[in-house]
């Protein structure tokens, strides 16, 4: 498949300035299979972005309002985003309506108590990429198969390993990370734990890297097998207290990476 210049353009930037997408990339089958994994994953991050890295919520849900627009534009196959050229645009409306929809209910949902309930926020975001991500992607709505149902838990680890980078320490994005029992762990309310000295943010943001459940197995395609190997060895190293520095790919994270991609 030949992408356009628009296409590729959009696409750049990211991969720059998250090489385990571009290293991640190259597991996938030249062509269409490549293309709608970047894609996916660029979607992933652009959604992340709004829902994380915005700091007025007006202008997040502006955002979201245009891709809502977007989506009617898909589902009438008069699409304008090059994002468009990696999908069947009139079957995939329907998901990134879904999509939309599902981070907005995650910018407008309250504190989350645990962990656990923080995950469950993003299960909704997750189920709609891993379906954008099939070949021939229907609504979540009528049920899930394949690397959809089976790559859930990947997709969602690729969201929440995003949303930390792009949640620098003290922003006010983090907060939807957060659970109010961690908080509580580092003598924290939800009122005043942007007004945490630098070393206490840097302990509550390792503490969210080490909750977050490992993904283990063969779920998923194997570019996503790749990346998710990667990033599971970033959060862990965040864990262990690095901070959020920019993730560069290392030799070992490159040869575990070829290890996951080649599991059967």
């Amino acid at each position: 498949m030949t992408v356009s210049a628009a296409f590729t353009d959009f696409c750049a930037s990211w991969l720059e300035r998250e090489p385990q997408l571009l290293l991640a990339s190259q597991f996938a089958a030249e062509g269409m299979e490549r293309t709608r994994f970047v894609a996916t994953q660029v979607l992933l991050r652009e959604f992340c972005e709004t829902a994380i890295a915005v700091s007025d919520p007006q202008v997040a849900q502006t955002r979201l309002a245009w891709w809502l627009d977007e989506s009617q534009h898909w589902a009438a196959g008069l699409p304008r985003h090059p994002l468009a050229q990696a999908f069947e645009p009139t079957a995939a409306g329907a998901l990134l309506a879904e999509l939309v929809s599902a981070t907005s209910r995650w910018l407008e949902a309250p504190s989350a108590s645990t962990m656990a309930d923080t995950l469950r926020l993003l299960d909704p975001i997750a189920i709609a990429l891993a379906e954008l991500a099939l070949p021939s992607p229907v609504s979540s709505a009528r049920g899930i198969a394949g690397e959809g149902a089976a790559g859930i838990s990947s997709w969602r680890l690729c969201l929440f390993a995003c949303a930390l980078r792009l949640a620098p320490a003290g922003a006010p994005g983090l907060a939807s990370l957060l659970p109010l029992d961690l908080l509580a762990r580092h003598g924290r309310r939800r009122s005043d734990w942007m007004a945490a000295p630098p070393e206490l943010l840097c302990s509550l943001i390792a503490d969210c890297a080490a909750a977050c459940p490992v993904v283990a197995g063969t779920a998923g395609s194997r570019p996503l097998r790749a990346l998710v190997e990667i990033e599971q060895r970033w959060l862990a190293r965040l864990a262990k207290g690095v901070g959020l520095a920019r993730l560069r790919v290392n030799p070992g994270d490159a040869f575990a990476a070829w290890r996951a991609a080649r599991r059967s």
